[in-house]
């Protein structure tokens, strides 16, 4: 590091690359979610267990720079493990038996984990506590209890950081170290012991102490402890304390003083291990933010997936095994629409084709469709799947925001252009869902793309739309009991029978999982032949209010009903421990795991970051509806949304915190036109949920405020989903392209709090901005759209501006929004140098006066990679057709005045030269590690070729300074698919003067010698301005919810624009890089085709998609506008 760099967090030295080891999610399959709790003594192994011969994967090049768990989720691939964030801390208590250690478990409850829940949600976790002596166990030993539980929370929870805290004394049983081992296969777990031994005991306790027969102590029990403890001494906490018969107690002060010298050692120990068990899964690539990904589809495709693997797991083989055949084998351009009794069914033919698809080189779409109490949006549905088919297609994920009338093109567009490139097969599950939102099915499909539909509505709707659509009905299978009875031997003979007669002639995949939950009631007198599903759910409810309490299983299921978008198991325990503070994470924990275990054939399983969300189904949700009475039901709706409002507001039960608000007296205005209320639910809950809630509400009384918030919402979707805090801004857009606003809305927009600095359009601008415009899927390259924007040498009014589709180049000025001069017939204008006010460098020279051609460059630039600069008034410098020469032309004649040869096996792929014409800095693709290569232009020879042992520069993301002193360039280590390393070289030495190492990935660099900084937007959406001579990060600037892949300075270096080309973010945000202030934003949900900041940074200068003027953006502060530069 060069002598001006200080030590800062951010800094890293670079040292050779240490290897390491994998990290990966041991992930348990659960085959069933009520038979997990039981454990089986067959060792054969179940369909979805035996082996298979690996599956090729699809490989599609639009996707291939994503990471590898990435890919599998974008292809839809179901038959790969699949990787989830991990967003819970799960603590586990577990002692030699019940009476060891009560009091301390019991104290640290109380007193220990309230703070250590507080650092968990500091560092992005939940947390559950989960006392394992509090299990039943059924005559079952302690590593059988563990396995099997352990399965049911990583099906009702997710993914886990486990943190087991084994309580030690002088007894350890084989169960305890049988534990120990089983944890020690799982990789993100972190065992603490607290070893208590106790001093001066006059006679031992069995409870406490291994005895022999004599009442001696038995020395092996301390010798296995310290076995067990060997290599784990900085997680043990050691602790003596003076016996007392009985054990520990807090009134003996010697007691107490140790039992607070307990909970500050575990407390540390616990904060430790969660920070180290959380860098460790941060670093896996499924945690880390993806440049074009956003965490929310992420998270979609990952819960789908999820929901298909579970199904699969538990019924693959078992059902409809002629019926899945002959719907696999169907050959059609035509949907496929299968139809069945129950929604279970329907899922099972879905998970089957999924994995059908992935074993046949197949990518696949898959979407499981919630059972929401007010129906999903067809349009959420669709932006889902669209996103997913934007990225396959290589297509800008903004595409898929469009009104629900688009979507018939749009889908189509998509699917013509995924077909042409790969076998394509889109399932959806559960249309029903959708509440007839049917329209945009299409009627015939693409070559190579098939789409599978289930429902259980009535047909004639679908069958008016899609009228050639190919049907099948899923018929009963009465074979099907005895093969899926079959596979599960741990049932007793009796059970069977219990179950053949409860599923009758109706072998359901619901009736089935239900009447096996059943059977294991220990009531072995009643009867299940000839009821109903609902008779049958009554008695289930009846039977774990026997053998748990009423109030325990009410207030439970309640909470199911509770959410609209469903709930997590750890929200369920905070909510009922809010409802009554009595109620102990540890007690309650088993009884929610075991009660939806109970019933998990009647709830859908989704994930959100990373954990299992619960939802009701239909029959569950009436059931509870039927048993519990309306008071009950509204009690734990009042104190969820309660919760909720004292812990943040929650996306998933917004809906109900406002129909609570609503019923309360609260008229439908009062409550959604509250600016800070709005403004912090759309940043916190996002545009789908405050739509959701919207609908709710106009559903009770419509007024015409509210339905022109959610036309706002509908329309400027894209942008507040990428920013919330522009929803004053396009308000103001909507208003004036409307002239007849509600009062309501035009009172609410005066309400809006005024930014101190912000950008002006004119109001010919914002009624342009405000109206509806569908945006094509056709790419970037727009009719009319402006390409590119640049700025001239010395005039600082004027701009430059290129336009492909019309081929054609002009002066614009945009204080007085008029062309000054315009070229026409400039063919395919990609990029543009300025030689001095006049002059421009496009392919060609041409004269920006008179519009005249001056010279042609002889054929010497590369068309695809027209990568060129200025050396001075008289040559410039470009990259040649093959790529393996730097060219140095005449500009007046076009003839070559010099060529710098890079070799006959490199190829470059960047060229940058500085604004005084001195240095010149290519990139090779070709030499591994790739290296950095700089030419001095005046002396005409490479001076440097720059490499860092064990590592390559990513040479299309460098900059360098106007004055050619420093250049900067991201770069990886060799074997580090991340590229997350800042270097800059100081060109006059030739010397590494700066070196940093953000958290996360790069996305788009730039530097500035005027203004001292190096500005680095990363893979989250964030921006770092570092100081380019102290080395320290100035700012970390957020307001970008993805990576921006664009960076633009003024002349100055005071002021940055950041923007993305590739519009996964449709916004842009100028900042001032010295104070780190945001002084404007900017979005209509438009992609932004080109972007360039004046000169003095006074005015941002966009070109947007399907808009043919230049929008200008000036700076106001205080409502006043910077002044216009002088000509």
């Amino acid at each position: 590091m060069g002598s001006g760099c200080s030590k800062n967090q951010h800094v890293t030295e670079f040292s050779p690359k240490k290897s390491s080891t994998a990290v990966s999610h041991q992930s348990q399959q659960i085959k069933d979610p009520i038979i997990a709790q039981t454990s089986s003594s067959d060792p054969r192994p179940s369909p979805s267990q035996s082996r298979r011969p690996p599956v090729a994967k699809v490989k599609l090049s639009s996707i291939k720079h994503y990471p590898e768990c990435v890919q599998d989720l974008l292809l839809g691939n179901v038959t790969e493990k699949l990787e989830v964030h991990h967003e819970t801390v799960a603590v586990y208590h577990i002692a030699t038996c019940t009476k060891d250690s009560l009091v301390e478990r019991s104290w640290l409850f109380k007193n220990v984990y309230p703070e250590l829940r507080s650092h968990c949600i500091s560092v992005g976790y939940t947390m559950s506590i989960m006392d394992v002596c509090s299990l039943e166990n059924n005559g079952r030993s302690m590593i059988e209890l563990w396995s099997d539980h352990l399965k049911t929370v990583e099906k009702m929870c997710g993914g886990m950081l486990l943190i087991p805290i084994f309580f030690l004394n002088d007894k350890i049983t084989s169960d305890i170290t049988a534990v120990y081992k089983k944890l020690s296969s799982y990789d993100n777990t972190a065992p603490i012991f607290v070893n208590r031994t106790f001093s001066d005991v006059e006679s031992y306790e069995e409870d406490f102490f291994d005895c022999n027969s004599d009442g001696s102590l038995n020395p092996e029990s301390r010798s296995s402890i310290q076995q067990l403890l060997q290599g784990n001494k900085d997680r043990t906490v050691n602790l003596s304390v003076q016996w007392k018969k009985g054990g520990i107690d807090l009134s003996v002060s010697e007691h107490a003083q140790y039992i607070k010298e307990l909970g500050r050692q575990l407390l540390e120990c616990a904060k430790d291990e969660i920070d180290q068990l959380s860098k460790k899964v941060s670093s896996l690539p499924i945690n880390r933010p993806i440049i074009g990904v956003s965490k929310q589809l992420l998270d979609e495709m990952q819960s789908n997936i999820f929901k298909c693997q579970q199904t699969n797991a538990t019924f693959e083989g078992y059902l409809f095994k002629d019926q899945l055949n002959d719907i696999i084998s169907c050959d059609t351009d035509r949907p496929l629409v299968v139809h069945g009794e129950d929604d279970i069914s329907c899922s099972v033919i879905s998970a089957a084709y999924a994995v059908h698809a992935a074993k046949n080189n197949f990518a696949c779409v898959i979407r499981y469709i919630p059972p929401l109490a007010n129906g999903l949006p067809a349009r959420d549905l669709l932006q889902s799947i669209g996103q997913q088919l934007c990225l396959l297609c290589n297509v800008s994920p903004c595409y898929a925001y469009q009104e629900i009338d688009d979507y018939v093109d749009i889908f189509n567009d998509l699917l013509s252009k995924m077909g042409a490139m790969q076998n394509l097969v889109v399932i959806i599950d559960g249309l029903s869902g959708l509440f007839g939102q049917i329209e945009w099915l299409p009627k015939s499909l693409p070559k190579k793309v098939k789409l599978v539909i289930t429902t259980t509505d009535d047909l004639s709707k679908i069958k008016v739309i899609c009228p050639d659509a190919i049907y099948f009905e899923l018929k009963k299978d009465p074979n099907a009991l005895q093969t899926f009875i079959k596979e599960k031997p741990h049932f007793t003979a009796e059970q069977k029978l219990k179950i053949t007669d409860a599923v009758g002639k109706c072998p359901l995949p619901s009736t089935m999982c239900l009447a096996m939950a059943i059977a294991r009631l220990p009531d072995t007198n009643y009867s299940l032949a000839g009821k109903t599903l609902p008779e049958q759910l009554q008695y289930l409810m009846e039977q774990l209010e026997c053998h748990y309490n009423r109030e325990a299983v009410a207030m439970t299921l309640c909470c199911l009903t509770a959410a609209n978008c469903g709930l997590k198991v750890s929200e369920i325990c905070d909510i009922l421990h809010y409802v009554d503070s009595n109620i102990t994470h540890p007690s309650y924990f088993t009884i929610i795991l075991n009660v939806f275990a109970t019933v998990a054939p009647l709830l859908f399983f989704n994930i959100a970051q990373g954990e299992v969300i619960l939802h009701a189904t239909g029959p569950l949700r009436q059931a509870v509806e039927s048993r519990y009475t309306a008071e009950e039901i509204d009690l734990i709706a009042v104190k969820t949304a309660e919760y909720f409002s004292k812990h943040g507001i929650n996306s998933r039960v917004l809906v109900t915190q406002v129909m609570l608000a609503v019923s309360n007296g609260g008229s439908n205005e009062e409550t959604f036109l509250k600016y800070h209320w709005l403004s912090q639910t759309l940043q916190t809950c996002g545009v789908k949920s405050m739509l959701h809630a919207l609908v709710a509400a106009n559903a009770k009384k419509e007024t015409k405020s509210l339905k022109e918030l959610k036309d706002v919402l509908e329309q400027y979707t894209c942008a507040l989903t990428a920013d919330s805090q522009l929803l004053p801004a396009v308000l103001q857009l909507y208003c004036a392209a409307h002239d007849s606003c509600s009062e309501g809305i035009l009172s609410f927009v005066k309400a809006c709090p005024q930014e101190p600095s912000s950008f002006h359009l004119t109001s010919q601008q914002m009624s342009l901005l405000g109206k509806k415009s569908k945006i094509p899927i056709t790419g970037q390259s727009q009719s009319g759209s402006p390409n590119g924007i640049y700025r001239l040498r010395k005039d600082k009014r004027h701009v430059l501006v290129i336009n492909k589709s019309k081929q054609e180049v002009y002066v614009y000025d945009p204080y007085k929004a008029e062309v000054v001069c315009k070229i026409q017939g400039v063919n395919e204008p990609k990029n543009v140098c300025m030689i001095d006010d006049n002059r421009a460098v496009i392919l060609c020279v041409y004269n920006l006066k008179n519009g005249e051609l001056e010279s042609k460059m002889k054929g010497a630039l590369n068309l695809q990679h027209p990568y060129f600069g200025v050396q001075d008034d008289g040559h410039v410098v470009s990259l040649s057709r093959n790529r393996m020469y730097v060219n140095i032309m005449e500009i007046k004649t076009g003839d070559m005045a010099a060529t710098f040869k890079v070799g006959e096996d490199r190829f470059l792929n960047s060229l940058s030269v500085s604004q005084n014409g001195k240095i010149c800095v290519c990139g090779d693709e070709v030499q591994k590690p790739f290296p950095l290569l700089v030419w001095d232009l005046p002396n005409r020879k490479l001076i440097y070729d720059l490499r860092i042992p064990g590592h390559e520069f990513i040479t299309n993301m460098s900059a360098i300074t106007n004055d050619g002193r420093f250049v900067v360039c991201v770069c990886k280590e060799v074997d580090d698919p991340y590229p997350n390393f800042l270097i800059v070289y100081d060109l006059d030495t030739g010397q590494l003067y700066k070196k940093w190492q953000p958290q996360f990935e790069t996305s788009a660099v730039a530097i500035s010698s005027e203004g001292q900084c190096v500005v680095n937007a990363l893979a989250d959406g964030s921006i770092i301005v570092w100081d380019l001579i102290s080395g320290v990060a100035r700012h970390t600037l957020p307001g970008h919810s993805m990576a921006v892949r664009n960076l633009v300075l003024d002349n100055a270096g005071e002021r940055c624009v950041s923007w993305d080309s590739t519009g996964c973010d449709v916004t842009l945000k100028l900042w001032h890089l010295k104070k780190g202030l945001c002084l404007g934003r900017f979005g209509c949900g438009q992609p932004i085709t080109c972007c360039e900041i004046s000169a003095d940074g006074s005015m941002v200068l966009i070109g947007l998609a399907q808009v043919d003027e230049v929008i200008a953006l000036r700076v106001t502060t205080n409502g006043q506008l910077e002044p216009e530069p002088k000509l």
